[in-house]
């Protein structure tokens, strides 16, 4: 490299996930962190994707998380925001699914922390063995030997 070069910026996450401005319909999108693994997989019938930001009519969401779970979340007029390899945010209509617990949630604004291998979700409902929840907010650690799932705020639960 001579002196007067800089070296190449590495793309960030928005940029990995496509075209920086992209309108599709039927598409799959493959979303990957800066060393190459999967971070998110998105199922949907039409997208217009404008920088970090993906705009969703109807679709799905499937996060992979550490230790190979990974979290599935049906939206509908949606914003999901790319904000680095870590974080990554979805706003609209949210219904999830955390695969193979029995435990499903809906909520307006879901937030992604994949280095702690968690969500939040704001304006909760939630349904899992036994209870259900409705609360300001809902965060749940996705470790596959442990899943634990907490609420913020005032919340109304019932049996």
């Amino acid at each position: 490299m001579a002196i007067d070069e800089q070296p190449e910026a590495e793309p960030t996450l928005g940029q990995r996930a496509g075209p920086l401005n992209l309108n599709a319909e039927g598409a799959e999108l493959n979303i990957s962190s800066s060393d190459g693994s999967l971070i998110m997989r998105l199922w949907a019938d039409s997208v217009r994707k404008e920088g970090p930001d993906i705009n969703v009519a109807e679709g799905v969401l499937q996060f992979e998380m550490s230790e190979g779970s990974s979290l599935l979340v049906r939206v509908s007029s949606c914003l999901i925001n790319i904000e680095d390899d870590d974080l990554m945010t979805v706003s609209g209509d949210i219904k999830g699914n955390i695969r193979g617990t029995g435990q499903y949630f809906s909520g307006s604004h879901l937030s992604w922390d994949r280095s702690g291998n968690a969500i939040e979700v704001d304006e909760v409902y939630y349904v899992g063995p036994n209870i259900e929840v409705r609360g300001e907010r809902m965060t749940v650690e996705l470790d596959p030997d442990n899943l634990r799932v907490t609420f913020d705020g005032p919340v109304e639960a019932g049996v």
